[in-house]
C-alpha cells in the first residue's frame, strides 16, 4: 500500500509497519499529540531524554528508563486526570509500562495504541542488546499498534502475517536523496588528521562508532579542548577513568563544541537542532578498529544524515548540513558469507543443538546434564538465535541474516560505493587516497575497560568501599562496580583479591586463572572453548605454524598428552585456508647466504625478504566462549 497524501497517516493506523522514506517527517510528533492513550518505543535512552524534553511540559510525557520504578509510573497514571499519557519507553521497557497500567486497573491492551519507532533498529541492535526483541510477546498482544522507520526492514514474525500486517511507504513530493562524499583510504588516522587541518567549517560532528577510535583520534589530533563526546552512560564512565571530563549521555545543543563525537547511540531519531552554526557531517569507518564501526548506507548513514533538522518554521525541506563525508579504512576487509552459506551454517548448528537436546533427555545424572546443556549453549549460530524459551527468535535470525548482508558492503574495496548506488538514497561523489607510511596515524586502544590501570582501580574500590559505614551506600557502590567490572567480582570471590595482585592485574592472567579454577571445580565442562578461542581473532590470518604452536601451548597448559596440528583449529573455528607471505624475522635473515636455496623465500617490490607459508584466515567460531565481561543478558529495565 502507498500514500502520497501525508496527512492521511494521521493518526497512524493500526496493525501496519510504515516505511516513511524520510528522516524529519514529524511521525514520533503526531503521536504524543494524538489524542489517545500511547506507548512509544525508542530504541535508545537518549532519543527518549530528546523526546521528553521537548514535550513533557506541554504533552505529559513520562520517560521509561532503567532508574524508573513500576511505582513511579503509577504515580504518572494516576495522575494524569483528563490528560492522554505518553509514555516514551525502550523495547525492553514495555514490560514494565504493561505492570504499572494493569495496576491502576486499566484494559492495557484494548485501551493503548503502541507505536514501534525507528523499528529497523530491533533488528540490527538485538545481536548485543540480546534483551530487545523481547517485546515481541507483548506487542502482539495489543489491538492498536504499529511499526514506523525511515529505514525499515519486514521482519519475519509470523505475528506479523497472521495479524495482517500491511506494509505502507510514503511517497514525498521533496527529493529524499542526500549528498555525500566516500573517501577510501588506506589508513584512517591520515584522512582524519587531513580532514581536521584542512576543516574551515563552523562545527563538525564526528560518528565514530568506537570509544578507542575517538579516544585516539582525540589524542593524536590534540583536540581535547575544543571537542565534547557524546556516548552511553558507560561510556561517560569509561572516559571518567581516562580523566576526560567532556563526554556526555545527552545533546545540550547550547552546550556544543567545534568538534563533535557522537556513537551509535546518537545515529537514530534524535533531533539535533536549535543551533545557528551549519554544521559538517563526518562519518568514520575502519574494521581494523572494530567491525561495529561498519555503517550501512541503507539505515546508519541516512538515518545519521537526518539527524540534523531545519527549524520549524523554515520553508527548506533538505536536512541542514554544509557537507557530508564517509571516510572508509579499506585496508581490512569483513568476512564474507552468502546467505545461502549462512543458512547452511544455521541447519548444522541446529542439528547439533537437537542431537544434544535429544541426548541429554535420555541421561540422569546432573553432570552430565550439565554437560549436554553446557555444549547446546555453546553451538554457533543457532544457541545465539533462541529466546528465553530456548524458541528460535524471529529478531535474532532476521539480525543473523542482516549481519552477513551488512558485512557484504565491506569485504571488497568496491563493495561500499557499490551499496551507496544501489540503495538509491545517495548522490555520491567518490575519492580513493594511499597515504605513504609515515603519513599513517596509530589508533591505539586506551580505553580498554579491561586496563591493568582500570582493574587496579577497581580492586582498591572494592577495598575501600569495605570501610563505607552507610551499608546501603556500600550495598549501592558495590553494586555499580559490579555492574562494570564482573570479571573483577568474579576473580575477588573466587581467587581472592590478593590473586589478582599476583597475577598482575593483568585481564588475560586473570581471565586463565579464572578458567582453571571453573574447571577444577566442575563449573565449566569445555573448557578447551574458552581456552582456545581467546587466543584467536575473527577476520586475522595465522600461520599454520603458529596455529600449531597457540594450540600445543594450551594442550600442555591443561595437561592433555596430545601433539598439535594446525587443522585442530577446526574444531572451534570455520577457516579458509591460503597461501600468504610474511616478512622473514631477523634471525632468519642472519642465517641466509648464498648458497640457500629456499623457493619459498623471495624479494618483493620493495626490497623486503618474504617467505610464502601456509596460512588460515579465521572466517568464523563453531563454538562460544562463555563470557562474564558483559551485563548484556542481564534483565535491562527492572522494577
Amino acid at each position: 500500500m502507498r500514500f502520497s497524501d501525508e496527512p492521511m497517516l494521521n493518526p497512524i493506523p493500526a496493525n501496519v509497519i510504515i516505511n516513511k522514506v524520510i528522516t524529519g517527517w514529524g511521525a514520533t510528533y503526531a503521536e504524543i499529540k494524538a489524542k489517545r492513550h500511547s506507548i512509544i518505543l525508542l530504541p535508545h535512552k537518549s532519543q527518549i531524554a530528546n523526546k521528553h524534553l521537548k514535550h513533557y511540559e506541554e504533552d505529559f510525557t513520562q520517560e521509561v528508563t532503567e532508574a524508573v520504578t513500576v511505582e513511579k509510573l503509577k504515580k504518572y497514571i494516576k495522575s494524569h486526570k483528563s490528560k492522554y499519557m505518553k509514555f516514551l519507553s525502550t523495547p525492553e521497557g514495555l514490560g514494565k509500562v504493561i505492570k504499572a497500567l494493569k495496576d491502576c486497573d486499566y484494559d492495557v491492551f484494548n485501551q493503548v495504541f503502541v507505536l514501534c519507532d525507528e523499528s529497523h533498529k530491533v533488528t540490527t541492535d538485538v545481536g548485543y542488546r540480546v534483551n530487545i526483541s523481547s517485546f515481541a510477546d507483548n506487542f502482539f498482544q495489543f489491538k492498536n499498534k504499529a511499526m514506523i522507520s525511515a529505514t525499515p526492514f519486514r521482519p519475519s514474525h509470523p505475528k506479523l502475517t497472521e495479524q495482517g500486517f500491511q506494509m505502507i511507504k510514503v511517497d514525498h513530493i521533496r527529493d529524499i536523496k542526500k549528498q555525500i562524499k566516500l573517501k577510501c583510504v588506506n589508513n584512517l588516522g591520515a584522512a582524519f588528521k587531513e580532514y581536521i587541518e584542512q576543516y574551515d567549517g563552523e562545527m563538525l560532528f564526528v560518528f565514530f562508532n568506537s570509544l578507542n577510535g575517538i579516544k585516539a583520534l582525540i589524542d593524536n589530533n590534540n583536540l581535547i579542548e575544543e571537542c565534547n563526546i557524546y556516548c552511553s552512560e558507560d561510556g561517560v564512565k569509561d572516559f571518567k577513568l581516562k580523566g576526560v571530563s567532556n563526554a556526555y549521555s545527552k545533546i545540550d545543543t547550547t552546550n556544543l563544541a567545534k568538534i563533535n563525537f557522537l556513537t551509535s547511540s546518537f545515529y537514530n531519531g534524535l533531533d539535533i537542532e536549535g543551533f545557528e552554526q551549519m554544521p559538517d557531517v563526518l562519518l568514520l569507518t575502519d574494521l581494523s578498529v572494530a567491525d561495529h564501526t561498519m555503517l550501512d548506507p541503507n539505515t546508519d548513514v541516512y538515518q545519521i544524515l537526518g539527524r540534523f533538522r531545519q527549524p520549524k518554521d523554515s520553508k527548506e525541506t533538505k536536512d541542514r548540513l554544509r557537507t557530508a563525508t564517509h571516510i572508509l579504512n579499506n585496508k581490512r576487509n569483513a568476512v564474507v558469507k552468502l546467505e545461502d552459506n549462512a543458512l547452511s551454517a544455521l541447519g548444522y548448528s541446529y542439528m547439533g543443538y537437537k542431537a544434544l537436546n535429544d541426548l541429554q533427555q535420555t541421561v540422569t545424572n546432573q553432570v552430565a546434564i550439565d554437560i549436554y546443556e553446557e555444549g547446546k549453549k555453546r553451538l554457533l549460530p543457532y544457541a545465539n538465535l533462541l529466546n528465553t524459551r530456548e524458541e528460535l527468535d524471529p529478531f535474532k535470525l532476521d539480525n543473523y541474516l542482516y549481519s552477513w548482508r551488512l558485512k557484504q558492503c565491506y569485504g571488497h574495496p568496491i563493495a561500499l560505493p557499490l551499496a551507496y548506488e544501489f540503495s538509491g538514497l545517495f548522490d555520491v561523489q567518490e575519492e580513493h587516497k594511499e597515504y605513504l607510511p609515515e603519513e599513517f596515524e596509530t589508533i591505539s586502544k586506551t580505553m580498554n575497560r579491561y586496563s591493568t590501570t582500570n582493574i587496579k582501580w577497581c580492586c582498591a574500590q572494592i577495598i575501600s568501599n569495605h570501610f563505607v559505614s552507610d551499608e546501603d551506600g556500600r550495598n549501592n557502590i558495590r553494586k555499580e562496580l559490579k555492574a562494570r567490572f564482573p570479571l573483577i567480582f568474579e576473580a575477588e570471590e573466587k581467587l581472592s583479591m590478593v590473586t589478582i595482585q599476583e597475577l598482575g592485574y593483568k585481564k588475560s592472567a586473570i581471565e586463565r586463572a579464572l578458567l582453571k579454577y571453573n574447571i577444577e571445580h566442575g563449573l565449566v565442562h569445555h573448557g578447551l572453548v574458552d581456552a582456545v578461542g581467546r587466543l584467536f581473532k575473527v577476520g586475522i590470518s595465522y600461520p599454520t605454524a603458529e596455529v600449531k604452536v597457540k594450540l600445543q601451548k594450551v594442550y600442555d597448559e591443561f595437561g592433555i598428552k596430545k601433539t598439535a596440528k594446525s587443522t585442530d583449529i577446526e574444531t572451534y573455528f570455520r577457516i579458509e585456508p591460503f597461501t600468504g607471505h610474511v616478512e622473514l624475522k631477523k634471525k632468519e635473515l642472519a642465517s641466509l647466504d648464498d648458497s640457500t636455496h629456499d623457493k619459498s623465500i623471495f624479494t618483493d617490490a620493495d626490497g623486503t625478504k618474504k617467505r610464502s607459508v601456509r596460512m588460515y584466515r579465521i572466517m568464523e567460531r563453531k563454538l562460544k566462549r562463555s563470557s562474564i565481561n558483559s551485563t548484556r543478558e542481564q534483565p535491562y529495565l527492572k522494577s
